[in-house]
């Protein structure tokens, strides 16, 4: 029975995207050669991912997994030695261990992933790539949990059709909305081998990208993780001191605010209501109601009308044929109530 390698694998948990180019291919820079013929890098598409080691630790399992199985098959076809295996270039790899040359001013310094970027420090990096004929599927979930694809770019509008240019406008704002360094999402990967002249290492080709939101955009610190209670003491004291007290504004409905020190109360102040003298104050006259005169009837008039009392119609006798004969009206004797007497009971006896 042949092995089944399983270099396909997703995340089960969204995670947070790196600088990835998902809108439209991007050639990078080639590293100097001293052949000026050989050609550029080729533009591609390319997506990075960063895992927490204690939040991500399912999807690190199962990528590090899918990954080892790509290497065991270079192996088992035997594209890899042992050697290569242990200085190839990985897609996946640990921040804390990955080495890489950096160069530093004129000299070539090697360090792990954490030490050139801080940031990546107790995290997995994934570096996954799509050649530019192989546009990878992207979808987003809007707010009612449907999954919608992405809309296709327009990258080359024509520039004599206003409503192509404004629709391509249209369509890159959202892509910059919804696909960001700092973005949560799901991803879907395959990984691969190759081998050159130069070295040999694993690729992460692209399959699917769901951007679920939610994220925040790289460089960009959140309020509630930068503002804590010291500081808000802090420029308490320092508005005391500094700048008159105004009231402040809550578009809770719940919330109060204080007129004097500008805080939010659970219950508003009773407000003092400004005395009224009472000279200045005049008395409103209660408004006077209107009497309607009773109808007058005319005596003579009541007297002359005659009660209309109903008329019944009288039961007109049924003719009868020759061959009926009359039936004799039965009288019924009235039944008359029946007594019942009450029966005598011995009383029981008592124990």
């Amino acid at each position: 029975m042949p092995t089944i390698y399983q270099t396909h694998v997703k995340t089960i948990l969204p995670v947070r995207l790196g600088y990835s180019n998902l809108y439209e291919p991007r050639a990078f820079k080639a590293q100097k050669e001293t052949d000026d013929n050989k050609p550029q890098a080729a533009p591609k598409y390319s997506l990075n991912a960063l895992m927490d080691k204690m939040k991500d630790a399912k999807n690190i399992k199962r990528f590090t997994a899918a990954q080892q199985a790509a290497i065991q098959r270079a192996v088992d076809r035997g594209n890899w030695s042992k050697r290569m295996v242990n200085s190839a270039s990985l897609s996946f790899r640990d921040c804390d261990e990955y080495e890489i040359s950096v160069k530093v001013g004129t000299e070539d310094k090697v360090m792990t992933l954490a030490e050139q970027n801080p940031k990546k420090e107790g995290k997995y990096e994934l570096r996954a790539s799509s050649k530019a004929n192989a546009r990878p599927q992207v979808y987003y979930m809007d707010k009612k949990g449907k999954i919608i694809p992405m809309p296709k770019p327009i990258t080359d509008p024509d520039p004599d059709d206003p409503r192509a240019m404004a629709e391509a406008d249209r369509i890159h704002v959202f892509w910059d909305e919804q696909v960001y360094a700092g973005q949560n999402a799901l991803v879907s990967v395959t990984f691969g081998t190759w081998n050159t002249p130069a070295g040999n290492g694993v690729r992460a080709s692209i399959d699917w990208v769901l951007i679920v939101g939610g994220g925040t955009p790289e460089g960009q610190v959140e309020f509630k993780d930068d503002f804590n209670e010291d500081d808000m003491s802090q420029l308490l004291a320092w508005r005391n001191a500094n700048a008159a007290s105004t009231p402040s504004f809550s578009f809770e409905d719940e919330d109060t605010v204080d007129e004097t020190t500008g805080e939010v109360v659970d219950e508003p102040k009773p407000r003092k209501r400004k005395p009224v003298d009472d000279e200045d104050e005049e008395e409103t006259p209660a408004p006077r109601r209107r009497t309607r005169k009773p109808v007058e009837v005319d005596e003579d008039e009541a007297d002359d009308e005659e009660p209309v009392t109903p008329r019944r119609r009288k039961a007109q006798p049924v003719e009868l044929d020759d061959d009926e004969e009359e039936t004799p009206v039965v009288k019924r004797r009235s039944r008359r109530p029946v007594v019942e007497e009450e029966e005598d009971f011995d009383e029981p006896d008592v124990f």
